[in-house]
């Protein structure tokens, strides 16, 4: 079912067109196969990279995974390679994924889902990771070494629009207008009506811009900076 969805919204080539090549020679895995065989891995129940070693000696499952023959170490080696700006770059892809998604539903399902209400859902979570060489997390007041998502997503459709990977002493309130504008882009055009989206989020978010940065997007448009 995954392999299947994956090549219908064409998952794979979204992303590698939105983010580009991440090595010198183009053959082998690029940024859509080691995204699609991550997630995969993950919906299958896997935790860690390692488990792209378990789904690998899997002879059946590699019949039908979406992205068969990547291994935990590759996976690794072509992560470094991505630069930030890449990492940003798949939200493009995502949305380009998105939007075929909304075009290949029934008539009267995406038009409900286009006409609103449209709801973005900014929210954080902190993820505990463990090992002293772990890169870009931190501890946070709890004494956790940890990494913390601050995700935007399509409420209604719990489909991710824009995330940041923060550490445990980031203020996601400080990024929190750029996460927003970039998850304004990231909505398929039919569900960007000015004054059709709406937000949802903790009472923390008020103390940063982004009710200003709400108000402009209902206009049409968010200019509004942090």
């Amino acid at each position: 079912m995954i392999t299947e969805l994956c090549g219908r919204l064409g998952v794979i080539g979204a992303l590698d067109a939105a983010v580009g090549p991440i090595k010198q020679r183009e053959r082998g895995f690029g940024a859509g196969d080691l995204l699609a065989g991550i997630a995969a891995a993950q919906l299958a129940g896997e935790d860690f990279l390692t488990g792209l070693d378990r789904q690998r000696a899997d002879a059946a499952g590699q019949q039908i995974t979406p992205v068969p023959g990547l291994a935990s170490t590759t996976a690794a080696g072509l992560a470094r390679r991505v630069t930030p700006g890449q990492w940003q770059a798949v939200e493009t892809g995502l949305a380009a994924v998105t939007g075929r998604m909304l075009a290949l539903l029934p008539a009267p399902r995406a038009a409900a889902l286009a006409g609103g209400p449209v709801t973005i859902d900014l929210d954080t979570t902190d993820v505990e990771v463990y090992g002293p060489k772990k890169r870009g997390v931190a501890y946070n007041y709890q004494g956790q070494r940890v990494g913390r998502p601050h995700v935007a997503s399509w409420a209604e459709t719990e489909i991710v629009l824009a995330a940041d990977l923060d550490d445990g002493t980031d203020d996601p309130r400080a990024t929190a207008p750029d996460l927003l504008r970039r998850a304004l882009a990231a909505l398929p055009e039919p569900a960007r009506a000015p004054g059709r989206v709406a937000m949802r989020a903790d009472a923390d978010y008020f103390a940063c811009g982004v009710p200003k940065c709400v108000l402009s997007a209902r206009r049409g448009r968010c200019r509004t900076g942090p």
